[in-house]
């Protein structure tokens, strides 16, 4: 509580009647740290936390670490985080923020599970910073509008160095910064409650669909027994 940086970020929302979505250090028992969002309330009251599950290999956590301790010597790693608990969204007053840090979204199995718990909107807090000015921050970028289309909902991000972005369910870029620009993004958005089929049923029909495809193309190179006349 007497944190100043704590105090300051508190009464942003205050100021501007309008909830708050940031990025932040979060600690749950000795030397357990998150990579984490927290959401304000237009009062500053703290809504709820998300904490990343799906950690970057090497730069967020060493796999394998403690049976073999001399990776971590050759890790680049940025910080030693646990992994959160679920993918849980945060409840506001409008609705339900589904966050997801870094490259989460790259994964649809992470959005798919994220809208079944209530996503309303879904939100991407990332540091793009790694990547400069090469394709990867477009790639990143990319992702994101088939997240969108694929569970039909907006897509909110937020990169430090670029792309910031609002996409709707379609998969249209509405507004986007560019890379290393000083610039604030706004827009508007709405909340959605459907569930796509894709959602709902993720890669299972497809699979489905391909085990037929290679049951039937298999069952064709099949040597045929030849009929005696």
């Amino acid at each position: 509580d007497d944190d100043p940086a704590q105090k300051v970020i508190s009464e942003i929302p205050v100021a501007v009647s309008s909830p708050l979505l940031f990025g932040n250090i979060s600690q749950n028992g000795l030397n357990r740290y998150y990579n984490s969002a927290t959401a304000l309330g237009s009062d500053g009251t703290v809504l709820g936390t998300y904490s990343k599950v799906h950690l970057v290999p090497f730069g967020e956590f060493t796999p394998l670490r403690e049976y073999f301790p001399f990776l971590a010597n050759i890790s680049v790693q940025i910080g030693d985080f646990f992994s959160g608990d679920s993918h849980r969204p945060i409840a506001t007053g409008d609705g339900a923020l589904g966050v997801l840090i870094c490259f989460e979204g790259v994964f649809p199995t992470i959005t798919n599970e994220t809208v079944r718990r209530g996503a309303t909107v879904l939100v991407n807090m990332t540091n793009d910073a790694w990547f400069g000015r090469s394709s990867a921050a477009y790639q990143h970028l990319g992702f994101y509008v088939f997240r969108a289309i694929e569970t039909d909902r907006w897509v909110l991000r937020a990169a430090n160095t670029g792309f910031s972005a609002i996409i709707d369910p379609q998969g249209h870029i509405r507004a986007r910064t560019g890379l290393f620009e000083k610039t604030a993004l706004t827009g508007h958005f709405a909340m959605k409650q459907s569930q796509t089929f894709y959602v709902r049923h993720g890669d299972y029909f497809m699979i489905l669909v391909g085990s037929a495809i290679l049951f039937f193309l298999l069952y064709a190179l099949l040597p045929r027994g030849s009929k005696k006349h």
